[in-house]
């Protein structure tokens, strides 16, 4: 009949062939439960805490209190690990057209899929060094990447607020 060797690599491609499958079902499954996801999620700019000049020339700093409030229960299916929540302040400035900042994040494991309303500060702050603040609109928008144990990072936007407006003089 057939040597050892050659019935271990029988043994090994068929193993391996069914690993394969098996997770190209699993991917397969994920996307398109993550098509069919429709998350709620409302994010509100309560108010500004502080705009404050920062020692350097140019440098300014923001504080903001936001309103969270998501339900993320149908984004979660067997096959995300977990959630990265992220808020981004987009807002244009003389020099560059489209600048974007992260001002807060959040990773939301299985079992706290749901955040009450409750108000947050922007934990990684709202830096400025190049232009000004003062006057400037911003749109705050609510992003989150999907994590899979196998394949993709699925990329979406939860919610996004109306436009606001900082003021034309510095705060405390």
């Amino acid at each position: 009949m057939h040597s050892i060797t050659v019935r271990c690599n029988v043994l090994v491609t068929t193993c391996l062939t069914y690993l394969i499958v098996l997770n190209a079902f699993c991917i397969l499954y994920g996307w398109m439960k993550q098509l069919g996801a429709h998350p709620q999620a409302v994010v509100s700019v309560q108010n500004l805490v502080s705009l404050k000049r920062l020692p350097n020339p140019f440098g300014e700093s923001a504080v903001i209190t936001f309103q969270l409030d998501a339900d993320l229960q149908s984004m979660w299916n067997l096959n995300v690990k977990y959630i990265y929540l992220y808020l981004v302040a987009e807002y244009s400035s003389p020099r560059f057209l489209r600048n974007q900042a992260t001002v807060w994040d959040r990773y939301v494991q299985r079992g706290s899929s749901t955040f009450l309303a409750f108000p947050f500060y922007n934990s990684l702050g709202l830096h400025n060094f190049v232009d000004t603040f003062r006057n400037t609109s911003m749109v705050f928008r609510l992003e989150a990447d999907i994590i899979p144990f196998i394949g993709f990072v699925f990329h979406t936007t939860l919610a996004e607020t109306s436009e606001i407006r900082f003021p034309l003089e510095y705060t405390k």
